[in-house]
């Protein structure tokens, strides 16, 4: 697997977009982070580098200013580590032309990072550090500042000076350098700022030349606030003035808070010292808007938050005019040519010169709150006439609603509001998105996020195609209807949080038709953003300018694409099918809903489906409505939020499964439709309100709760014998449920076939998707034998080349313990168990690779005459991805080879959806990061890896400690062979046969004499697995199993976990629950003689005689406790197991 594109970026995070244009070239490009990439686009030939090594999501990139260097740091892995912080993190200094890191250290601070920049000179780099608890103290919110030579020639990770932020300053978000002195540094919280200075670093002292030097030593000075200190603003970021020793730092409020240096500090050379000298308000509050709520934020009464705040890089050659204010005495002329340039959260950068006098204004973007500001590096454009000129390049903009906007700074003399809008270089995305799906036949997908954003991108060209914006249409349905004379309604009820959250979608196989999963509180995910917190951006990462074009497309598709040609990157309210969409009624926990649209304009193509309230007008859905439309009763419908969507092969069905465990079904029929439903009456002809004309409609069903805990797996097939859709759940209660489709319609509801077959005995199930044999690999012992000795890559064709006729479909699931199985479908046997794939985790989405589609392959197989199903010699590929950070490829026959998968590490956290996409393509959907991953697959190198590990047991005695000449494997022989002399009579005197197999009698004590010891009802699942393996193909049952066989079911069935201290809690809790719950002398403790009482009567029950020879071997003695005597995990461990490493109780047990 290779990455192909990244789409979307970390658009909260400030300072996230940089520009890299220069004089010499690469003035097309740009860089950016999104999620654990770090991102070099070219706008112009459209084309990404990825710059990868971060595992953990990137808060904050910078640039030098020259464009060499870029600098990255990120938020550590969420792996807990010393002092219960986050695990390692990592500061990567890399080469922008070579595309390569030139200098990584780890960890550079505790718990990651929230903030990095450059030195003028780009010889340092400075980074704030994540809050961290002192392992020490016990002091919690502590932050660290550290300066790094990273240029040094010593190749020490140490910093060249380390400080911690004083307690009384409150938490830090920013930090910069000043412009003309790498010793001066500032760092800007929501409270105060900082002034540091770095200490000249001692001489080095000591014998050892070679030992790394201690970090030096970082003055610091916290200024009063002054007048600032009497408002409730919130400081936002700082920038050092290049022409003295002023800075100033933004508020939320709209203002900027001057410092100076007192003269008589300057002459002293308390450098760092700094007063407030004046509060400037940069701009006005609103008027017209109505007043705001008690503790309400500064833009909630209309005044623009101060979020980026940076100095234009000084151009052109010295010049002794003076043209706005006079420099400081010695000043550089050159610096006061620069400009002071801000970015608010009303989408407008503003430019001052030096006495904070407005100059140029860029408030036509239309781009929502800016976020980043980057310049290029070069020729500068000279703003504001020859009487208050400044150097001003051309820059790009960054906004929280995942836009970059390419701005030439001339843009503003033009007259035209739509020449001034910029061009629009990279659209991401406004949230976290987790809806998605992929469209049948072609490389495009379907996304949706928290803010109720759907688009369709196209994964291979990189564009946008349509966008539609949910919740802007609600809201401006809802301020037509008060404009209408209706009474405003609380918004907490329209337009509360999840209430257009998009948390599933399916993709019709007619490709004509979208299903889109809306509404409910409850979505996926909850980790944080991408990117450093800070003062709260305007309105929020989905924060969107209602009824603006925005900025001008380009004609390069940048991280989220440029919209295609023809489109816009949004739409207005009123295009929606009839107008007749009114405010979405998210309130009170209200289940989620579904929206039918048209897959090329996103438009709804009937009412919505299930929720309590419906989009008809804005009010409660009747009755009578709900039933003509098609959609649920009041009393139907989804329960909860919505976690997944399918439709049927043929189309014609619908499912759902949500939060509450509730299985919904929708079918495609006629219905009869009065002519005047959803229309006015002014659009409608003489004698039409009476007619009535039979629709295809989508019919709700009815729903069902086919398992006792949550549907973790749901998917569709056709029957191969009989043609009609089979639906299949998979629930955390350990079993498997098939819906009886044929039986099911409105009068009868939905049925579910019976008996529900219990899959698992310990794990729980995590997802499931059908797998046609002919890709399976489920032979019968003849071919896997004649395959055994064919060489490399023998066994796979073997097995192929016996399966090909199949026409059994097989169930593949996944599980919380790391295994892979494949049922039977339709007496749901268990065929085979397979080990996942070590990288993999507990894996959350399964599915298989498609080189094409449906319709493709129908044509191609039609050409061809080949018949339906049949393999088209390309290996089959199994996609699957992890509930978090990694997703995966492993070839088809399933069979456990450690050689036939390949993973990624696809996003730092959990992940909301694993799509496989045709063109081989995988694509992974990162929720709460806000990006979309396509990773290409290569088939052939897949085969090669898997050929290349060996054939027959070859890989999988590379996996025994040892590998195949170690001691285990010979341990193994030996006790195979011995289980053969045993399987002939152990008393016997007669001569015994030891052949290449053995009885499948004796495979469970094989496995437990090497250490792993099913359960009873686990030992009969194996034996049947092996004995029924390649019935479906053979028509016959297998009663032996050679050595490579046993080799293989050992290494698939063993436990990828061992059994630790935890577990062992975890079972004692249970059973005093059960059996003693008023006992509990020590938490987590239960009575010896309840424990010994449980294990003779519950699960698999073990006789006194049986209890008695396990203590009297395990301890000496039958009774090594009391009755009455607390048994906790550590006694259980120690005293009873024998387990023997009491200075390490939580290490896996033997």
């Amino acid at each position: 697997m290779s990455a192909e594109w990244v789409f979307g970026f970390n658009c909260t995070s400030p300072e996230c977009v940089h520009s890299l244009a220069t004089e010499e070239g690469r003035t097309h490009e740009l860089m950016y982070s999104a999620a654990h990439h770090c991102v070099v686009y070219d706008f112009r030939t459209q084309r990404q580098s990825l710059l990868q090594g971060h595992t953990a999501s990137i808060t904050a990139l910078d640039v030098s200013a020259d464009k060499r260097w870029a600098a990255t740091v990120d938020a550590a892995e969420a792996s807990p580590g010393e002092g219960g912080e986050g695990g390692e993190g990592l500061l990567v200094v890399w080469d922008v032309a070579a595309r390569a890191p030139v200098r990584s250290v780890a960890q550079p601070h505790t718990a990651g990072c929230v903030a990095v920049a450059f030195s003028a000179d780009s010889s340092r780099v400075a980074t704030l550090a994540a809050p961290f608890t002192d392992p020490e103290t016990g002091a919690t919110g502590v932050q660290e500042v550290a300066v790094w030579d990273w240029a040094a020639a010593d190749g020490h990770d140490r910093p060249a000076a380390v400080a911690r932020v004083p307690s009384g300053a409150g938490l830090m978000s920013r930090v910069a350098f000043h412009p003309l002195d790498r010793a001066q540094l500032v760092t800007t919280g929501p409270e105060r700022v900082v002034f540091w200075g770095v200490d000249p670093a001692p001489p080095a002292a000591g014998p050892n030349e070679d030992a790394p030097p201690a970090p030096g030593t970082m003055s610091f000075f916290v200024p009063a606030l002054g007048r600032a200190s009497s408002t409730p603003a919130a400081l936002t970021a700082t920038a050092f003035l290049p022409w003295g020793t002023d800075a100033v730092t933004g508020t939320t409020d709209g203002r900027l808070l001057v410092w100076s240096t007192p003269a008589a500090a300057l002459a002293e050379g308390r450098v760092l010292e700094r007063t407030a000298a004046k509060l400037v308000q940069l701009v006005e509050e609103s008027e017209g808007l109505p007043p705001a709520a008690p503790g309400a934020a500064p833009e909630a009464v209309g005044v623009s938050t101060v979020r980026v705040l940076a100095v234009s890089p000084p151009g052109g050659e010295d010049d002794e005019a003076d043209k706005g204010f006079e420099p400081d005495a010695g000043s550089d002329t050159r610096a006061s040519r620069a400009a002071v340039v801000v970015g608010f959260t009303d989408g407008a950068v503003r430019v001052f010169d030096g006495a904070l006098r407005l100059l140029a204004w860029y408030e036509d973007l239309a781009a929502g709150p800016v976020t980043s500001v980057s310049f290029a590096a070069g020729e500068a454009f000279e703003q504001g006439g020859p009487t208050a000129g400044v150097d001003l390049p051309d820059f790009v903009v960054g906004t929280s609603r995942a836009l970059v906007v390419g701005v030439q700074s001339s843009l503003a003399g033009e007259l035209d509001a739509e020449a001034r809008r910029g061009t629009l270089l990279v659209q991401g995305f406004d949230s976290g998105v987790f809806g998605a799906a992929a469209h049948p036949d072609q490389p495009l997908v379907v996304t949706g996020t928290r803010e109720g954003t759907l688009s369709v991108w196209d994964v291979r060209s990189r564009e946008l195609q349509v966008v539609r914006l949910l919740r802007e249409e609600a809201e401006e349905a809802e301020e037509a209807r008060v404009r209408a004379g209706g009474e405003r309604r609380p918004p907490q009820d329209l337009f509360g949080e999840g209430a257009f959250a998009v948390t599933a979608a399916a993709w019709r196989p007619d490709g004509r038709t979208i299903a889109v999963a809306v509404g409910a509180r409850a979505v996926a995910g909850g980790g944080a953003g991408g990117g450093a917190g800070g003062p709260s951006d305007g309105g929020g990462r989905g924060g969107s300018a209602s009824g603006e074009r925005g900025p001008t497309p380009a004609g390069a598709a940048g991280a989220g694409g440029g919209a295609r040609p023809g489109t816009t990157a949004s739409r207005k309210a009123g295009d929606g099918a009839g107008g007749s969409d009114g405010a979405d009624g998210g309130s009170g926990g209200a289940p989620g809903y579904i929206r039918l649209v048209d897959a090329d304009s996103l438009e709804d193509t009937q009412a919505p489906l299930g929720g309590r309230r419906g989009l008809r007008g804005g009010g409660l859905q009747t009755q009578a409505s709900a039933q003509s439309a098609g959609a649920s009763s009041l009393d139907g419908g989804p329960a909860g939020a919505i976690t997944a969507l399918r439709f049927s092969a043929d189309g014609q069905w619908l499912a759902s499964t949500d939060s509450a465990g509730v299985l919904c079904l929708w079918r495609h029929s006629r219905v009869s439709v009065r002519a005047d439903e959803g229309r006015k009456e002014w659009q409608l002809g003489a004698g039409e309100a009476d007619e009535v004309h039979e629709e295809l409609r989508w019919v709700y069903v009815g729903r069902a709760r086919p398992h006792t805990g949550d549907i973790v797996g749901i998917d569709w097939t056709t029957d191969p014998t009989e043609g009609h859709a089979r639906l299949v759940t998979v629930g955390s209660d350990r079993r498997v449920a098939e819906i009886d489709v044929l039986s099911c319609s409105a009068d009868a509801g939905v049925v579910v076939g019976r008996p529900r077959v219990r899959i698992e005995h310990t794990a729980t199930p995590t997802a499931c998707c059908w797998v046609h044999p002919s890709e399976a690999g489920i032979g019968g012992a003849a071919a896997q034998q004649q395959g055994a000795s064919g060489g490399p890559g023998g066994s796979a064709a073997a097995e192929a080349a016996a399966t090909a006729q199949s026409t059994e479909l097989l169930l593949a699931t996944a599980s919380d313990e790391m295994k892979l199985r494949l049922f039977s479908g339709g007496t749901k046997t268990c065929r085979r168990t397979v080990a996942a794939p070590e990288f993999a985790g507990a894996i959350a989405f399964l599915g298989t690779l498609r080189s094409e589609g449906p319709a493709e392959a129908a044509r191609r197989r039609a050409e061809s005459g080949a018949a339906a199903g049949a393999a088209d010699g390309a290996p089959g590929v199994m996609v699957f991805g992890a509930a978090e950070r990694s997703a995966g490829v492993v070839m088809l026959p399933l069979d456990g080879n450690p050689n036939a998968s390949a993973g990624v590490l696809a996003h730092p956290g959990q992940m909301a959806a694993v799509l496989s996409v045709v063109g081989d393509r995988v694509v992974t959907v990162g929720g709460d990061d806000g990006t979309l991953a396509v990773w290409r697959v290569s088939r052939g190198r897949l085969a090669e890896l898997r050929q290349a590990g060996g054939s027959d047991m070859e890989p999988f005695l590379a996996t025994l400690p040892g590998g195949g000449s170690g001691a285990f494997f010979q341990e193994l022989c030996d006790f195979f062979a011995y289980a053969q002399m045993r399987s002939q009579g152990e008393e016997s005197t007669q001569p015994r046969r030891t052949g290449d197999t053995l009885p499948l009698s004796e495979l469970p004590s094989l496995v437990r004499a090497l250490g792993v010891f099913p359960t009873e009802a686990e030992a009969e699942a194996l034996c049947t697995e092996v004995r029924f393996g390649g019935f479906g193909e053979s028509g016959k049952t297998r009663e032996e199993v050679d050595l490579a066989e046993a080799v293989r079911l050992f290494v698939n069935h063993r436990p990828a976990m061992g059994v630790g201290k935890g577990a062992l809690a975890d079972a004692l809790a249970i059973i005093s629950k059960h059996t003693d719950p008023s006992a509990g002398r020590e938490p987590g403790a239960v009575r010896w003689g309840r424990l010994r009482r449980a294990l003779a009567t519950s699960g698999e029950p073990m006789t006194e005689a049986e209890l008695d020879e396990c203590l009297l071997t395990l301890t000496g003695s039958r009774a090594p406790l009391g009755a009455d005597a607390p048994v906790t995990a550590e006694d259980l461990a120690f005293r009873v197991l024998g387990f023997v490493d009491p200075e390490a109780p939580d290490e896996p047990g033997v």
